[in-house]
């Protein structure tokens, strides 16, 4: 299995992430002058440890991140700590086959939305008399994060603690839209509003097809409104609704645009927006580290826009987490490292290095991007403007029903399907056949 320890101090640049979760720990409150990490309430161990950390290679903390962020403020408050990355990747080293092995890591960092993965490993345990025990105050942190753990993780108290969360912002290039003299975009727009003018910027220019938005996953815009694919209480698709169907009629509105008709997802659509720059305006997540290449590219954000029910709210929280595992031998040891990573310490440095906080500190919040120059001018302020919406429930399911709702939202789009309704009854159907043969699994 591929380990890799990390012990230089590295320049970081960020990637995106966030955390959700529940009340709890102590009320107290920390000196003026003074971090918010730790009180102590019985010394740790003082024989040299090694914590093993895993983490997805390529995903959530760079090399350097993971060297400025956790092996470096660790090392400085905790001597006797030592931290080990291990690297888990889509193959050999896949989080099930290390568990298989029994060289089972202490923290596994993770994002919210496959939270199911890993309680379905039995990784998890109760964070909340640890918590307690080492007077942890969570009070700290923004409500959302602490609930929409519990909420992902159907359970009634904390498995992990998040130590950053995505953003929403809706970038635009500024260049199309004075080529083809379109007022830019402003905070506060809705979808509807967001569509019409994206309409005035979907033109053909030199032989180059120019898309004025692409709205990404279906599934990611209905999850500002807080929309279960399956629902918790009956483990049945959840899909074949009147919200449902307003949010498929938003995306196809968006699609129908002449000119607009390609599909352009995630990875693809940020290309087109960033390196090919023919997209004009594209709702996304924390794109700044794709961002900060593009020297030539005369962009700016606003606003993610909104529907109308939900105003300034953006995607379902999309926070990044630490998880102590049930096996680890060193669970204390472990809480102090969260803690440490959380402190408002470490926060604030990667708040300026552009990764957003868990915490609910203003000042925190206010150093956003502060040792990034590429972001100077910048519209920075959007990112405390929208907040999150809460998690929805993730079940070992939700990676196909995710998929098949994708499916019906392309062959609605493409006209392969008579109406919104029969791609939406076709799709919960599918998704209730594939829960039911996957009991009991």
């Amino acid at each position: 299995m591929a380990k890799t320890v990390v012990t230089a101090a590295l320049s970081a640049l960020f990637i995106v992430a966030a955390a959700t979760g529940c009340s709890g720990g102590n009320n107290g409150s920390e000196g003026a002058n003074e971090p918010a990490i730790v009180k102590e309430t019985k010394p740790l161990a003082a024989e040299n440890i090694t914590l093993k950390i895993a983490m997805n290679f390529g995903g959530y903390l760079t090399d350097d991140e993971f060297a400025k962020f956790v092996v470096d403020p660790v090392k400085k408050r905790y001597p006797n700590i030592t931290i080990q990355k291990v690297t888990m990747d889509a193959e050999a080293n896949k989080l099930d086959k290390i568990v298989a092995s029994g060289n089972i890591p202490d923290i596994v960092i993770y994002a919210g939305p496959l939270i199911d993965q890993l309680t379905d490993l039995a990784l998890d345990m109760n964070l909340e008399p640890l918590i307690q025990k080492h007077n942890f105050d969570l009070n700290r942190f923004e409500k959302v994060t602490l609930d929409s753990i519990k909420v992902a993780s159907r359970k009634d108290y904390l498995i992990a603690i998040p130590y950053t969360m995505h953003f929403n912002a809706n970038y635009y290039n500024k260049d199309i839209f004075d080529k083809f003299g379109a007022s830019y975009p402003k905070d506060g727009m809705t979808w509807e509003q967001t569509t019409d003018l994206a309409k005035r910027v979907t033109r053909q220019d030199s032989g180059v097809q120019y898309r004025g938005m692409e709205p990404d996953y279906v599934y990611r815009v209905a999850s500002a409104l807080a929309l279960p694919i399956i629902d918790d209480k009956t483990s049945k698709a959840s899909i074949n609704t009147t919200p449902w169907r307003n949010v498929f009629e938003t995306v196809k509105n968006i699609y129908d645009i002449p000119g607009n008709s390609k599909l352009q997802y995630a990875g693809t659509g940020q290309d087109a927006f960033v390196k090919d720059k023919t997209i004009a305006m594209l709702p996304s997540l924390n794109l700044l580290a794709k961002l900060s290449q593009a020297k030539d590219l005369n962009w700016d954000m606003v606003t993610y826009p909104s529907f109308p029910e939900a105003p300034a709210t953006g995607t379902a929280i999309d926070e990044h987490f630490m998880l102590i595992t049930t096996n680890s031998k060193y669970k204390d040891e472990a809480l102090k490292v969260i803690m440490t990573i959380t402190s408002d310490e470490v926060q604030k440095d990667m708040v300026q290095n552009g990764k957003n906080t868990v915490l609910k500190d203003e000042k925190i919040k206010a150093e956003f991007g502060k040792n990034l120059p590429f972001l100077t001018g910048k519209n920075i302020q959007v990112i405390s403007r929208t907040k999150p919406a809460i998690a929805t429930a993730s079940t070992k399911d939700m990676s196909y029903a995710r998929e098949r709702v994708l499916k019906a939202m392309e062959s609605f789009v493409k006209g392969e399907e008579a109406d919104v309704n029969t791609a939406l009854r076709k799709a919960e159907e599918d998704i209730n056949k594939t829960i039911e043969a996957n009991k009991g699994k």
